[in-house]
């Protein structure tokens, strides 16, 4: 949680509420910064380039994860 929220908070919640949780946790709004992979690939004119999409797709994927995981920690 951030510093700005000091409340402590009991959840019980199912295995759904628990991704949800974890998920926000994550920051997805943060992610929007990761689709600058795409600009290379874009600029490069290889855009319908499968191999070059599927790596920037993964690409996209593990700096999601990645920094998902980092903030996960942080917190």
């Amino acid at each position: 949680m951030r510093a700005d929220r000091e409340e402590i908070v009991t959840v019980k919640a199912g295995a759904l509420a628990q991704v949800a949780l974890l998920i926000e946790a994550m920051r997805p709004r943060q992610w929007i910064k990761n689709l600058l992979i795409f600009a290379g690939v874009f600029y490069a004119g290889k855009i319908r380039s499968a191999g070059a999409l599927e790596q920037s797709i993964a690409a996209f994927a593990l700096f999601c994860a990645i920094t998902g995981a980092i903030y996960i920690f942080n917190d």
